[in-house]
């Protein structure tokens, strides 16, 4: 009896030291832990994060290119509305001057070119002869009579022109016998305002600066925010922009391009001429104007997306474990002898039919 129990312990041991050296098992192949389902599902759930962060970077190309193309539709807005303004102040201007030139002197007096300028939306109207000048308001200073002194073609001809930092002025000659010319302005903050008309979210800004890259009309204090960081100052006072974007204005550049500010953050610079003298609009706007609120929804729900990715593999974790846990149970109740602890018959006979099978193919 000694001897069958050595012999059964030896082939018990034989057993294990086999399975143990060829990393074999006797448990039945579909009762064994599913390694490939799980690696499928991970893999799958991979993919889908793969292709969620794809289409999350395409999107964010999409909204770059929405947002050029929203900054040239609102700056080629603002380009007709300047202009057309403009325009029309200059012909309403030349008109005038044309009915004047019919109208008996005494007729053109304070009350009626008030009247006029408050028509046409005008901050001041003035008619000015050599013998002095007959204006609608007191909005015209020294800088307005050193202006006239420098600029004796506007009794020859309509044209528009500026006050640096103070004043735009319209003029047209009134034919009579003297020379006599009609002058309208619109001061700097009514330009200003009208600049800041342009809808861009308050993060964005225009100006109008001539060919050379000189600063005509700059907006208001409260809106600079981009832009300065470009500007360097003349001898006389005026602005320039420098670098990149007078370049591109000196070489007759129309259209957005893009340039890094001095926080390395991506802006759009559109130009287009005003088609007044060599009037550009210059608009500059951050490139994120509309990505930045439109990707915050994106970006929660890829957090939302990884939250859930990363619990899904912690549950899927907890189940591996518990179900390898459980298999290691069956085992031991199917091919272990609670008695003895050694395996049992079951275990012999599987270790046997695999031995037999492993001789029959060697």
């Amino acid at each position: 009896m000694s001897v069958m129990m050595k012999e059964v312990h030896s082939m018990d041991g034989n057993i294990r030291k086999n399975n143990e050296k060829n990393g074999e098992d006797f448990f039945p192949e579909e009762f064994s832990f599913n390694k490939k389902g799980v690696f499928f599902i991970s893999f799958v759930l991979l993919v889908i994060i793969i292709l969620f962060f794809s289409n999350t970077l395409y999107m964010k190309s999409k909204l770059v290119k929405e947002t050029r193309q929203y900054v040239e539709d609102v700056s080629t807005h603002a380009v007709s509305n300047v202009s057309y303004i403009l325009k029309e102040n200059s012909l309403c201007i030349e008109e005038m001057a044309d009915s004047f030139s019919r109208m008996p002197d005494f007729l053109l007096t304070r009350e009626v070119l008030e009247r006029k300028a408050v028509t046409w939306n005008l901050d001041g109207l003035a008619v000015i002869t050599s013998k002095g000048m007959a204006s609608s308001s007191d909005v015209f200073c020294e800088l307005f009579y050193e202006w006239v002194d420098t600029h004796p073609e506007m009794y020859e001809k309509t044209f528009i022109s500026y006050i640096l930092n103070h004043k735009i002025i319209f003029s047209a000659p009134i034919r009579k016998d003297e020379k006599t010319v009609l002058v309208g302005v619109k001061n700097y903050d009514t330009m200003q305002e009208l600049l800041g008309n342009t809808d861009f979210q308050d993060r964005g800004e225009s100006l109008i600066v001539n060919s050379e890259g000189m600063i005509i009309f700059e907006p208001e204090e409260k809106q600079k925010s981009i832009y300065d960081i470009y500007v360097k100052n003349g001898e006389q006072g005026e602005k320039y922009l420098n670098g990149t974007i007078t370049k591109k204005i000196q070489d007759g550049y129309q259209g957005i391009f893009e340039m890094k500010d001095e926080e390395n953050a991506q802006i759009l610079i559109s130009v287009q001429s005003l088609n007044i003298n060599d009037w550009i609009l210059l608009t500059i706007v951050p490139q994120d104007i509309l990505s930045k609120t439109s990707l915050q929804p994106i970006i929660y729900f890829i957090l939302i997306i990884l939250f859930s990715a990363f619990v899904f593999l912690i549950i899927l974790k907890y189940i591996s474990k518990s179900q390898k846990k459980m298999i290691q149970q069956l085992k031991k109740f199917a091919f272990i002898d609670s008695v003895t602890e050694g395996f049992n018959g079951l275990a012999f006979r599987l270790e046997g039919e695999r031995l037999i099978e492993k001789s029959r193919s060697e």
